[in-house]
């Protein structure tokens, strides 16, 4: 059980979440201040706005929203899960709009999670920049997430696939989750899957001094 405090993701932006980890954890000397830091990211993030390790999670992944089976927009890199309206550095990834039809304006301490997706480096650029949002996808309670096997759409066994919580980015390949920061890719047989199973549901509501009411909010994934 981890504690997912702001949000999960699992596609392009935790594979460059897991590569800025690698490098800093093995080369420490590198990562001097914050601009540093940035332009490494920036490093990281470029070979995906050509799709260099991206791989389609809108055909690899089965999710589930309060037990019903959601569609995930075709051709998104990245899906997230999210707690409350702060992503990387503080950006809104669902954006400002009322609510409509199923979807209600997301508040920190409605114990409602929503999922959003994004396709690349340059669209996520964009919503930082509050020129969009992410593309909404849904809201609810418990969200379930499973990875396909790689003849339906899932990701690369070998290869292994990314996914981040609150910015701290872990690895799973067809033999589990890797924490070796010098990992390497190990031969799997060849009807071989990365079978992950992941439940993110509310778990409380933290109350913040700074405002007068409650706010925040924490889960388990």
């Amino acid at each position: 059980s981890v504690q997912m405090c702001n949000y999960f993701s699992i596609g392009w932006d935790a594979a460059v979440a897991r590569g800025f980890h690698v490098k800093r954890e093995t080369s420490p000397g590198l990562f001097k201040n914050r601009t540093i830091n940035k332009l490494w990211y920036a490093y990281y993030a470029f070979p995906k706005i050509f799709g260099a390790g991206v791989w389609d999670v809108s055909r690899g992944l089965r999710v589930k929203v309060d037990g019903t089976e959601v569609k995930l927009p075709d051709g998104i890199g990245s899906f997230l899960v999210i707690n409350i309206p702060s992503y990387s550095g503080g950006t809104d990834l669902w954006g400002k709009a009322a609510s409509t039809g199923q979807l209600k304006r997301p508040a920190t301490d409605d114990q409602m999670l929503e999922l959003v997706g994004t396709f690349g480096p340059i669209y996520q650029a964009t919503i930082m920049a509050g020129l969009r949002h992410a593309v909404r996808i849904a809201q609810g309670k418990t969200i379930e997430v499973e990875t396909k096997h790689p003849r339906e759409g899932g990701p690369n066994p070998t290869k292994g696939t990314c996914l981040q919580v609150d910015g701290e980015p872990y690895l799973a390949d067809h033999s589990g989750f890797v924490e070796d920061v010098r990992y390497k890719p190990s031969p799997a047989k060849p009807d071989a899957q990365i079978n992950l199973k992941i439940r993110i549901e509310h778990l409380k509501l933290a109350k913040l001094v700074a405002v007068p009411r409650s706010g925040g909010g924490c889960c388990t994934s």
